[in-house]
């Protein structure tokens, strides 16, 4: 391993602990927790005593200049927030070798970026940061309906709070200013690349995704004492549900993949048939049209359409597909070259 690797990995774990860190187990940050402000800070430093000027957007992405004033970038980096209970490596990579560029000292016009809160895990957006920054995301959204997991306030409450201007956040758009390239080392989130003994893969495709949780109503009945013929399971119909999404998405060629990776029943007795339901879903693909169609609509997940239980398939959230809108004014967007 080279110094330049060895310091990477060691900045990687130093960053997977507290302070940087909100849980001990597991690295967990998200916009704004006291881990995430720590990491932010820390980068930021680093990136300051590598000679750059870093700053932060009106949302929180933090970005720091290498180079003339007005001369094209390239622009290098990823994330800093984690999901929680995530790795060590997810998003931190991009940003560590962005750090280690500017530290290297080379003619590169550098330009390090850390998008805020790309993992979704504080307030249920993907791509929050980037998305604020390409105009798909606006102020009104941030001071309404995205709002944190935890306590339920707005985006720009958490915003104000650690010292942000939210109401400002079109001017997240001059991060994409003189941006000629992007490049975004990432760590494989899969095994496709180790089980074919390849070192390096680069992405062609951006991928979309749906997200929902689906809420499936029954009836709660005696284990023992209700006939098979008047039961209303909705744990039956939440297994239906995962097997038919898998169809749906081994149907579809490789253009989708669907994955159930939260199940909640209740009450939750062995001697009790479930009343409720409880499964998230999420579907990702390169196809828009593909993502958005029959896998996330409600009856095309089930298998049975009539006759036994009547059992409710309510969708209670769904993030569309991320899509690409000019908007006059907008300034170009750059391609960001990554699937998540």
């Amino acid at each position: 391993m080279t110094a330049v690797a060895e310091r990477i990995a060691a900045t990687a774990d130093r960053l997977a602990a507290p302070p940087f860190s909100d849980r001990d187990d597991a690295v967990s940050r998200h916009a704004f927790t006291p881990g995430f402000t720590a990491t932010i800070d820390h980068v930021a430093a680093a990136l300051a005593a590598a000679g750059l000027a870093p700053r932060r957007d009106p949302v929180g992405t933090l970005w720091a200049d290498r180079g003339a004033p007005g001369a094209p970038r390239v622009g290098v980096g990823s994330h800093l927030d984690s999901v929680r209970r995530g790795g060590r490596w997810d998003g931190v990579l991009g940003v560590l070798v962005a750090l280690e560029l500017a530290r290297a000292g080379t003619t590169l016009p550098l330009r390090a970026v850390a998008w805020v809160e790309e993992e979704g895990a504080g307030f249920g957006q993907l791509l929050l940061g980037s998305r604020i920054c390409a105009g798909d995301v606006g102020a009104a959204e941030l001071a309404s309906t995205v709002r944190s997991l935890d306590d339920g306030r707005p985006f720009a409450d958490h915003a104000r709070d650690a010292g942000l201007a939210p109401e400002d956040c079109e001017q997240s758009a001059d991060i994409l200013n003189g941006m000629a390239a992007w490049i975004e080392p990432h760590i494989e989130q899969a095994r496709v690349l180790e089980d074919s003994g390849a070192r390096l893969g680069v992405v062609d495709a951006i991928a979309g995704f749906v997200q929902a949780d689906l809420h499936i109503t029954g009836r709660a009945d005696h284990a023992g004492a209700t006939p098979m013929r008047l039961r209303h399971d909705a744990g039956l119909l939440a297994a239906e549900v995962m097997l038919r999404l898998e169809d749906l998405a081994r149907a579809s060629d490789g253009a989708v993949v669907g994955t159930v990776g939260d199940v909640a029943l209740t009450p939750g007795a062995v001697n009790v048939v479930p009343g409720t339901a409880r499964i998230s879903l999420d579907v990702r693909g390169r196809d828009d049209a593909a993502v958005g169609g029959g896998p996330v609509r409600a009856p095309h997940l089930r298998r049975r359409t009539g006759g036994g239980p009547r059992v409710g398939v309510h969708v209670r959230r769904a993030v569309p597909p991320a899509r690409h809108r000019t908007r006059r004014g907008r300034r170009r967007r750059a391609r960001r070259r990554r699937t998540r």
